[in-house]
């Protein structure tokens, strides 16, 4: 393993919870958050992993009542024309993502079964399924919510993220988790639970933020001005290359494609530059972010054919050149570089 990324920390601290990659009982006080206002927790860093994460790691309770209230108050910021256009721009990457980086890997005949975890709006896996037509897809969430909408706009299965029902709802050639490790628990029982439902030779593909640029202003933060900084999206895990080799490799995988993607902090000269001028945080008013909002399947209720027949983002001729401008990976750069925003993998199950 290569030497690994080590943030500016207070001290070295024992661990309330194991390092959940390597298990290590010690590491580095290196930030601190405040998650949308519900729990504030210490963030420790691995020395020999990499990893930044929670520690104590919070309750699957926490984390889907932060879920539940941050689409809530998205809602007073997003008109539904707006949500639209993102269910739009979904649709038209998963084609791209199909077309670009799956059909030199599977047959386009192929009865792909897809299962997407965390899909939120669940129209990447909608445009893969219209370049493999006789694909099946499976959506998993924590939110019931979300499933419930799946269920009313689309052909699929659905599954909450329950072990047993994961391992009792068959094999699957392609598991998708984009944006999803951030926010993970655990980790490393993501992992085995992936390959235990992969097919021989199945693929998992997931883009998550690259650790070291995603956790800067944290860490920043806490040293500077020894503040926790408040996070809206539950980023419970940060990631470094050296750190998902070893959950790959740990969990019988190996990368097929890797990189990191997406340069917009260097180009404005942020980078890892050290920071001394800091925005005041607001807390959300969490009372008011659930007035006048709506459960989450009526809020996205739409019509499923406004989106594949749009010009720009559906089934046409127009959207396909579109697509290849508009959604290519851009700025992309080596997997191990310390620049870059995201991390862009597909790694095939090899036992």
């Amino acid at each position: 393993m290569n030497q690994v990324y080590l943030f500016s920390s207070f001290a070295s601290i024992k661990r309330k919870n194991d390092c959940p990659v390597c298990d290590n009982q010690t590491g580095a006080l290196v930030g601190q958050i405040n998650y949308i206002g519900l729990e504030k927790y210490n963030m420790v860093q691995c020395a020999t992993c990499g990893l930044v994460n929670c520690d104590p790691l919070p309750t699957g309770e926490v984390t889907q009542k932060g879920c539940d209230l941050l689409y809530r108050m998205q809602q007073n910021t997003n008109t539904h024309q707006k949500i639209v256009k993102g269910f739009k721009r979904s649709y038209r990457r998963g084609g791209y993502f199909a077309r670009n980086h799956l059909a030199n890997i599977f047959d386009k005949n192929t009865p792909l079964k897809i299962l997407e975890v965390g899909a939120g709006d669940g129209y990447f896996s909608q445009g893969i399924a219209n370049y493999y037509k006789k694909s099946h897809i499976t959506y998993m969430d924590i939110v019931e919510d979300l499933l419930t909408y799946y269920k009313e706009h689309f052909t699929c299965k659905t599954i909450s993220s329950d072990l047993k029902n994961v391992l009792s709802s068959g094999k699957y050639d392609l598991i998708i988790a984009r944006d999803l490790v951030e926010h993970l628990i655990n980790p490393l029982d993501f992992f085995k639970m992936a390959s235990e439902v992969l097919d021989k030779d199945g693929l998992i593909f997931f883009i998550t933020p690259n650790g070291r640029e995603d956790f800067w202003h944290c860490n920043q933060r806490f040293i500077k001005r020894n503040e926790a900084l408040l996070l809206h999206l539950n980023h419970f895990n940060y990631y470094l290359p050296e750190t998902l080799d070893l959950l790959l490799s740990k969990t019988g995988f190996a990368k097929e494609k890797a990189f990191k993607f997406g340069l917009k902090r260097y180009r404005q000269g942020c980078g890892h530059q050290a920071m001394n001028d800091f925005y005041e945080q607001v807390m959300p008013d969490t009372v008011q972010g659930f007035l006048n909002t709506k459960p989450i399947h009526e809020c996205f209720k739409h019509d499923f054919k406004q989106i594949v027949s749009s010009l720009l983002h559906g089934n046409t001729w127009v959207a396909k050149i579109y697509s290849t401008l508009a959604d290519r990976e851009r700025e992309v750069v080596d997997y191990f570089a310390p620049m870059g925003h995201e991390f862009f993998v597909i790694a095939r199950k090899i036992k």
